[in-house]
């Protein structure tokens, strides 16, 4: 008769802080995505569905007026255009 090693105390909380991360990832996942379903009409740089990189890089320049006209001339329909998600 075989007997099943009982698993370490370490290793079972290793396994649920495995699946709290995987749990907030998807969420995050999931808000993100449904963010972009919800301002997809809106054109603009590719990036700027999911990402905040392109603001936060106008906003650092000093810059932020200049890109957004720029976006806002290349991408706009009645002089709107995404800059974030």
């Amino acid at each position: 008769m075989e007997t099943i090693p009982p698993t370490s105390l370490l290793d079972n909380v290793s396994r649920r802080l495995y699946a709290l991360a995987l749990v907030a990832v998807a969420f995050f996942a999931i808000g993100r995505f449904r963010q972009y379903l919800r301002l997809r009409h809106f054109a603009g740089p590719r990036t700027t569905g999911f990402s905040w990189l392109w603001h936060s890089r106008a906003v650092i320049s000093g810059q932020s007026p200049k890109y957004y006209g720029e976006v806002c001339e290349k991408y706009g329909t009645h002089q709107q255009g995404r800059i974030a998600p």
